[in-house]
């Protein structure tokens, strides 16, 4: 990023390597004294310059709601600030109605901006300022809006319907170049309307202004073609063209919609090892990490390809595009400029928005894609750490606000249900099916046997979810909750160690309530006895039950969990 920051008069402009403004942060115009407004920009520059655009942006948004603060309590003269001030924004800032994780984010970006100020230019804040205040409580996470497979389906097939009808209207609109053009009624009257456009745009498709008085009957003939801005969007893939390809990419990935917006051209490369996938990367500044999908080679609606016929269609644009924009993936021309561009982040939502009108499909943002992605491949595969992988996550308990454990728990419960009752019918089939189920399952379960009783199908496999494959599982106190555990009803040995566990912790849960650590309890085991009471053993036979409480004298003692 080869941004500049140009200072003026209470007034900071960022501007490319063209020369371009991308964002102006002015004060010049606010009612505050002209002391503070340069000790507030000052402070942003240096405490928040290195971020990205986006980021300076709010940190800009809430130096503003400080201002306000300040003219509400007539402070915004008042130089140097009073002892008080954080205390004071803190108040304003709580009662204004924003939410608590809002109200949060301005006041950690106030309170350093008055800790620059402070100490890097005395006399704009009271030299003994406390800069502590309260925090607020953020609420829990809730689980953001995913796409159920049907909505993601239709999703995708309305993309791909529309990259192929772009693809489609580009082809025949850039015909009007080509000598076939000749042989076309249609085409030869737009290419000689497209001729005498450049002709008045100095090489460039001018605006209607310049149509309007440039002669040759010339806002006549573009209005018989549609206009002006069904003829650029005829021959040049516009920011509504984009929508469709940015939303199947970002599916296919599960990337941060606003990485995925800045992907740079060299994002595609061979596989190291494999010639059958390739490798789709991209930068996310935020977490300071290149982030990588793998795909199947050679797909034609794979993401890797649509980026292919993507930059295929708009690399007639990068010569007249904004220097910073250049190697951008998507990029487009806008009706109201020549220039092209990466769409801004409003545009795409509001394209977006017109996109699902037209399509009929329901409403949701660019960020629950990430959200759908997630739980899609925790739902196939169970575990956490490839939903990690998947999502570019540095650790899994950031991937764990994407699948909120609280909710994957009664998802595990079926898992266990369903696994028990196939279980169960095949071990009361026919008698020529029995001895074959029974050695079967004899193989099955000869992997590993589990502190509390229950039978575990691979304990290297990452089956529980946290832990990684290949690596022994020490998640014991979550078996009951794990599509690993396997629980044969009529075999006497498991039931028998099933009724043990659950005595061992009908009398450790009296142990904590009469102790103190209940909270713990619940925590770590109410699950395990739970289900082991009310699933598993309802569905034992009597006779398996007798037989198994017998045998309980005869099992290794349970360890007391503590």
């Amino acid at each position: 990023m080869n941004n500049t920051r140009e200072v003026h008069q209470l007034c900071h402009r960022i501007l490319d390597a063209d020369g371009n403004m991308v964002a102006a942060f002015d004060l010049s115009a606010v009612d505050v004294h002209s002391t503070l407004a340069s000790a507030f920009l000052r402070a942003h520059a240096a405490e928040f310059g290195h971020t990205s655009i986006e980021s300076q942006k709010q940190a800009h948004r809430a130096i503003r709601k400080l201002i306000l603060c300040l003219q509400e309590h007539a402070l915004h003269n008042r130089v140097p600030l009073p002892i008080s001030i954080a205390q004071i924004f803190h108040d304003w800032i709580k009662s204004s109605g924003l939410n608590e994780s809002t109200a949060q984010s301005h006041q950690n970006i106030v309170v350093a901006v008055l800790r620059w100020c402070a100490r890097n230019l005395p006399g704009t804040v009271h030299p003994k300022a406390s800069m502590l205040a309260p925090s607020f409580r953020r609420p829990k996470p809730t689980q953001m809006r995913r796409l159920e497979e049907s909505e993601v389906r239709s999703l995708l097939s309305a993309c791909y319907e529309e990259i192929e009808a772009t693809e489609m209207r580009l082809a025949r609109g850039r015909m009007c170049f080509s000598e076939n053009a000749v042989s076309d009624g249609e085409l030869l009257e737009l290419r000689k309307t497209v001729i005498d456009l450049l002709r008045a745009g100095k090489g460039q498709l001018p605006n209607q202004k310049v149509v309007n008085r440039s002669g040759l009957a010339l806002a006549r003939r573009v209005s018989e073609q549609g206009g002006l801005r069904q003829i650029v969007s005829s021959i040049y893939i516009t920011i509504e063209d984009i929508v469709p390809f940015y939303l199947a990419v970002l599916m296919q990935t599960g990337g941060n919609p606003m990485a995925i917006r800045s992907m740079k051209l060299d994002c595609l490369s061979g596989h190291p090892l494999r010639d059958d996938l390739e490798c789709l990367t991209w930068e996310k500044p935020r977490a300071n990490r290149e982030q990588r999908v793998d795909f199947p080679a050679g797909k034609e609606w794979s993401a890797p390809n649509l980026i292919r016929r993507l930059v295929a269609m708009n690399s007639d644009l990068r010569a007249n595009a904004l220097a910073r924009d250049r190697e951008s993936v998507f990029l487009a021309r806008n009706f109201l400029s020549s220039v092209a561009r990466v769409p801004s982040v409003q545009s795409l939502h509001n394209y977006l928005a017109l996109f699902l009108k037209k399509f009929g499909l329901q409403d949701f943002d660019f960020k629950h894609l990430r959200a759908t992605s997630a739980w899609a491949h925790y739902w196939k595969t169970g575990a956490h750490d490839v939903v990690r992988r998947r999502l570019n996550h540095a650790n899994v308990r950031t991937t764990t606000l994407y699948t909120l454990t609280d909710e994957i728990a009664p998802e595990h419960y079926k898992i266990i249900s369903k696994f028990q009752g196939e279980l169960v019918t095949k071990a009361r089939g026919e008698d020529a099916q029995r001895e074959s189920t029974c050695l079967d399952r004899e193989k099955l379960i000869a992997h590993a046997k589990t502190v509390f009783g229950f039978e575990c199908r691979d304990p290297f496999g990452g089956l529980d979810g946290t832990t990684a494959k290949g690596s022994r599982c020490l998640n014991f106190t979550r078996c009951s909750t794990c599509p690993g555990a396997i629980v044969p009803l009529d075999d006497v040995s498991v039931i028998a160690r099933l009724l043990a566990t659950q005595a061992s912790l009908e009398e450790a849960r009296v142990d904590a309530n009469r102790r103190g650590w209940s909270k713990r309890y619940r925590s770590l085991y109410a699950d395990t006895l739970r289900i082991i009471s009310e699933t598993i053993l309802p569905g034992v036979s009597p006779e398996v039950l007798t037989a198994a409480k017998a045998a309980m004298g005869r099992l290794p003692p349970i360890p007391k969990p503590e």
